[in-house]
């Protein structure tokens, strides 16, 4: 796993990997990639596929995010108790990359 997440994130999502199984997650990261090679895209439907996208895909989100985040930062363009709506959420990533900032977020609702 990347360094890009907050080790208390990372630290989550490896202790879920490691108990839905490696093997099962590194299949499903593994048909998940075939999709996504093959269309561009990927329907999520089971927990070990939840956890893979996790895995592969928000690290670098994360880390993309957290970057325009600093930047609305230093721009002072966020306040304390920000309300957000995040749609095609994915695992929230938007939410810790405001929560990583601070602790600005005062209400998200991700769809």
């Amino acid at each position: 796993m990347s360094h890009a997440l907050p080790d208390c994130l990372e630290r989550h999502l490896n202790a879920r990997i490691e108990e839905a199984g490696l093997g099962a997650v590194r299949r499903a990261a593994q048909s998940l990639a075939a999709l996504y090679m093959a269309s561009g895209a990927a329907h999520v439907s089971t927990w070990e596929e939840a956890l893979a996208y996790a895995a592969m895909r928000m690290p670098g989100t994360f880390s993309s995010l957290r970057r325009i985040v600093k930047e609305l930062c230093t721009a002072d363009l966020l306040s304390d108790g920000l309300r957000h709506l995040d749609v095609c959420a994915g695992p929230a990533t938007m939410s810790f990359a405001l929560a990583s900032e601070g602790g600005r977020v005062g209400e998200a609702v991700c769809v």
